[in-house]
């Protein structure tokens, strides 16, 4: 038998030092017709402080009171999120802890297509692809749209998203989480040390213009 080569993990960086959570929310559209499609949103939040206290569950409940409520009561009731997965993203051997989420979209009239998504555009200070990012919100309404616009309450409703996510949240051992946008490109993240190239999303931007999501488009069906 040959040699192996054997991984040896760095060492773990302290609680201290870690300042970006990734969370990512793993959901659904229900058949409209179709097929069930799959609706994941990966997220980026900073810590403004860093310290020694630090807890995925309290962060779990103050995401979901401030984000995932948001989303849901804008979303229409074919939306249903699942679980999500929480890990810090500067120690590469943090498990992703796994919570589950209940609810399902608050709007309970005709749903638009799977793929239909409503698009949030987060920027830096910086220039360049590396330095910008999209949410593809799953959840929205025929009600919600004049012709291909967001308008009227539907409107308001997804607004209401945007300033939550521009908002952030504090859990509850007293930790400012601001939203960033994470450069996979620009980082490297497979074993410690770490590099992550992260910056605050200095604005969160509304497409008023319902956007696509592909890779939730529902099964052709032929007749």
């Amino acid at each position: 038998m040959g040699n192996r080569e054997q991984f040896m993990p760095g060492p773990r960086p302290p609680v201290t030092a870690l300042g970006i959570v990734e969370i990512v929310v793993r959901g659904f559209m229900a058949a409209g017709g179709s097929s069930v499609t799959p609706a994941i949103n990966v997220w980026h939040f900073r810590r403004t402080v860093l310290s020694s206290t630090l807890s995925k569950t309290q962060i779990n409940t103050a995401f979901q009171a401030a984000i995932v409520a948001a989303h849901l009561a804008a979303a229409n009731v074919r939306y249903t999120p699942s679980n999500l997965t929480i890990r810090f993203i500067e120690d590469a051997v943090d498990f992703p802890n796994l919570f589950s989420v209940a609810g399902v979209g608050a709007v309970a009239t005709a749903g638009s297509p799977s793929d239909d998504a409503i698009v949030l555009y987060l920027q830096s200070g910086l220039r360049g692809r590396a330095y910008r990012g999209f949410k593809h919100m799953a959840g929205c309404n025929e009600i919600d749209t004049t012709e291909d616009v967001l308008t009227g309450a539907g409107l308001a409703r997804w607004v209401t998203l945007k300033n939550a996510v521009a908002a952030g949240f504090t859990d509850a051992g007293g930790n400012i989480w601001v939203p960033s946008i994470v450069s996979p490109s620009l980082s490297t993240m497979r074993e410690n040390p770490t590099t992550v190239v992260a910056n605050d999303a200095i604005t969160v931007s509304l497409d008023t213009v319902v956007g696509t999501m592909r890779r939730r488009k529902a099964v052709q069906i032929r007749v």
